[in-house]
């Protein structure tokens, strides 16, 4: 075989594997979670640069009008509780709330799927550029949080059995649904009966401190 050819082939391989090569960048800045767990205690991961707190909010806004009512706040928070409670009993209990604590939302037990962290990129992958100082601290403080308050924008540690006011070992559904009007309530700063997105506290600050 002439030897341009050769070299042809050789130089064409050489391309293809550089092709091939993972870009190790990170895009996820480490103020984006890749977990985040809303306040009425649903987990939401994804992958890349995707704002799963933007994907909570789009989910619940029922309308699609850019601004959380009291009613779409709740109407979603039922929703998930009524995924929660399997037997349809109207009370999440027992088995039901193991479930939602080791398998549905582990992080909040201290179980940590691989790659779900409260600072950003993946495990084992370095993040997209060093965090100033503020995100630093940030990130600490989180850290310290406990339980669900690591990736949500309520100091909640349990967001799902936390209402359980008479500490029966049952969270029914009025006592979910007192909690959920009181997080909404602790939300909502400016009391005009509804959230926007920028209103809601950031992922890079300390979370609401629940009631």
């Amino acid at each position: 075989m002439p030897a341009f050819r050769v070299g042809l082939i050789l130089a064409l391989v050489l391309c293809g594997a550089a092709q091939a090569k993972p870009d190790p960048r990170v895009t996820v800045p480490p103020s984006y979670p890749r977990l985040f767990i809303s306040p009425s205690g649903e987990p939401f991961r994804g992958k890349g640069d995707e704002d799963q707190m933007l994907r909570w909010f789009r989910q619940a806004d029922g309308d699609h009008d850019g601004k959380l009512t009291r009613a779409e706040f709740v109407a979603d928070a039922q929703r998930f509780f009524r995924m929660l409670d399997q037997n349809a009993d109207g009370a999440i209990a027992g088995a039901e709330i193991d479930r939602y604590e080791y398998d549905i939302a582990p992080e909040i037990s201290g179980l940590r799927p691989e790659g779900a962290r409260p600072d950003g990129p993946a495990q084992g992958q370095p993040p997209s550029k060093k965090p100033d100082k503020k995100t630093r601290k940030a990130m600490a403080a989180r850290a310290s949080l406990q339980g669900a308050s690591r990736y949500g924008i309520l100091d909640i540690p349990e967001p799902v059995t936390s209402p359980d006011a008479d500490m029966n070992g049952r969270v029914t559904s009025a006592e979910y649904l007192a909690a959920i009007n009181q997080r909404f309530a602790l939300l909502d700063t400016d009391k005009d009966g509804m959230l926007t997105f920028a209103e809601l506290p950031k992922l890079d600050e300390p979370p609401a401190r629940a009631r």
